[in-house]
């Protein structure tokens, strides 16, 4: 009855979570453990399931609520461990599509609270799917008298920000830089020739010139854009090195620049 009570708490936070998925950070993770006590490996090893959503609190921090059963596919004989999982992961972008990550947390079992640690490497496979490998320590379990080792193989979707996606789907053509842009002139005579003709006075010209601003930590591309009245397109255009790259990913320190007009009388 227990287990069925907390697997429906489980069921209800990712539903609820899911509800609003488009407008937060979130993801949901699901795969398959491999584990095993750190004695008597022979006897002890097992297959399971692990499940989770997370809350990317910024692209270095992410909090994960989650279940597993990590003897679900073994030997009912197997005394394993079936817990709710809370993890906090430190992550380190080691490329545009990679990051390696570090995290400690809690496993919750109808037996005691014991300590986790983990090590691995998420990859980014397309917009919106990652994979996750990592191995995980879970100390000092009351039942068995033993630590848990499993290495998880995990698949990650991530939600996409409404805002941002329709943002970079939607991207408007950019005018050439350095493209001069002046007021087409016009004179009329409301009066007769031989009157006086007011000098026509010239229209300002105009010269877009690229400025270059620093990333601070917080920031992205559309809030960038946003801050100095760009369109997105514009901002992406301008910064030949977002050519095949993750538009999702900018860190605290890169230099970006961005078009801005300058006009001389």
């Amino acid at each position: 009855m227990k287990k069925m009570n907390l697997m429906s708490s489980i069921i209800a936070v990712i539903i609820s979570i899911s509800a609003s998925a488009e407008e937060l950070p979130i993801q949901m993770s699901g795969g398959m453990t491999f584990s095993a006590f750190d004695d008597n490996m022979g006897k002890t090893e097992a297959l399971g399931y692990k499940a989770s959503v997370g809350y990317n609190i910024n692209e270095n921090v992410l909090f994960e609520l989650g279940y597993a059963d990590f003897s679900a596919f073994s030997d009912p004989e197997i005394d394993s461990l079936r817990a709710v999982m809370i993890e906090t992961d430190l992550l380190l972008p080691v490329s545009d599509f990679a990051s390696l990550y570090a995290g400690v947390g809690g496993a919750l079992s109808s037996d005691d609270t014991n300590l986790t640690a983990s090590l691995g490497l998420k990859y980014q496979l397309s917009k919106n799917w990652y994979a996750d490998l990592g191995y995980q320590g879970i100390f000092d379990l009351v039942r068995q008298q033993d630590d848990l080792y499993a290495f998880n193989a995990l698949l990650v979707y991530r939600f996409s920000s409404i805002e941002a996606t329709e943002d970079l789907s939607d991207i408007n053509s950019k005018p050439n830089v350095g493209q001069l842009v002046e007021d087409p002139i016009q004179v009329s005579l409301s009066e007769p020739l031989l009157s006086p003709i007011d000098p026509v006075k010239k229209a300002p010209s105009c010269q877009q010139r690229l400025i270059e601003y620093r990333v601070v930590s917080g920031d992205h591309l559309l809030k960038i854009a946003r801050t100095f009245d760009i369109s997105l397109d514009e901002l992406v255009q301008a910064n030949i090195n977002f050519n095949n790259r993750n538009l999702n990913l900018i860190y605290p320190g890169e230099k970006i620049v961005y078009p801005q007009f300058v006009c001389l009388d």
